[in-house]
């Protein structure tokens, strides 16, 4: 009777989880996977922007050498009147951010790009540009008002999540910061992409 009793109690400790424990495990982890899966992604995305940044600071380093060599900033767009109007057009950057959505490209450097000396250390995932000109052409907008001296803009533009809407890193030769909005509306956004 005793080992009865004994073998019973050892079948029902053997037996396997109940119905409602696998529930409640199932529930548990697909509240942990909702929670972290946004996390993941913004951890990405940032990650992704640290390109833009650190290529800025490359840009801006080697147009001060630029100048300290030529007296003048160099612009990686055809020089014209209107450079600082062709930033707007995403058609005109190296490599067109159109097509490095999410995925890396090769940088397909040019003979303005090697002009500057400055190249991202490997593929990237934004569009660059840089404009530059004369101290009679400074585009008022950008904190050129009253200055009267050489300026440039580089700019890099990026759709990281592919949905078609462009986050734009710009800095300029007038402020050491880096300006980080929205392409089509120039709005500010706070997370770094869009």
């Amino acid at each position: 009777m005793q080992q009865l009793k004994y073998a019973r109690a050892r079948r029902q400790h053997l037996s396997g989880f109940s119905l409602m424990e696998l529930m409640t495990v199932v529930v548990i982890v697909g509240v942990l996977s909702a929670m972290a899966v946004p996390t993941f992604s913004n951890y990405v995305y940032k990650s992704r922007t640290t390109e833009a940044t650190e290529f800025l600071g490359v840009i801006r380093l080697r147009e001060e050498s630029y100048r300290a060599e030529f007296g003048a900033y160099c612009s990686t767009l055809a020089t014209g009147p209107d450079d600082f109007k062709k930033l707007d057009d995403i058609a005109n950057l190296t490599p067109n951010p159109s097509t490095t959505k999410r995925e890396p490209k090769a940088f397909p450097s040019s003979a303005l790009w090697q002009q500057l000396g400055a190249s991202p250390s490997g593929p990237v995932r934004f569009g660059y540009g840089v404009a530059a000109g004369a101290p009679a052409t400074a585009p008022d907008d950008l904190g050129f008002a009253g200055r009267r001296d050489f300026w440039w803009v580089a700019r890099a533009v990026g759709d990281l999540d592919a949905d078609g809407t462009y986050v734009m890193f710009e800095t300029y030769s007038a402020s050491k910061g880096i300006f980080i909005g929205q392409l089509d509306t120039k709005a500010p956004i706070a997370k770094g992409w869009e």
